[in-house]
């Protein structure tokens, strides 16, 4: 799965939880890319997704761990 799929993919379960109604007692699960978000709240589940594209776009950014200078 590329990044930018895993990114859309968290923006779709976003809108999905904004635009369906949902009871407050209802335990919220998805996995996205063998990581596993269990939320018993949409704004926690909403939140915790947030931070997972955050992180997903933070390791797209990161340098790699050496840079090898050929002269």
């Amino acid at each position: 799965m590329t990044l930018k799929e895993k990114i859309d993919l968290c923006n779709q379960h976003i809108n999905e939880l904004l635009t369906q109604p949902m009871s407050e007692s209802q335990i919220i699960k998805y996995s996205i890319d063998g990581i596993s978000i269990e939320k018993k709240s949409v704004f926690e589940m909403i939140e915790a997704l947030e931070k997972l594209k955050a992180s997903f776009i933070a390791s797209a950014n990161k340098l790699p761990p050496y840079i090898q200078v050929v002269l």
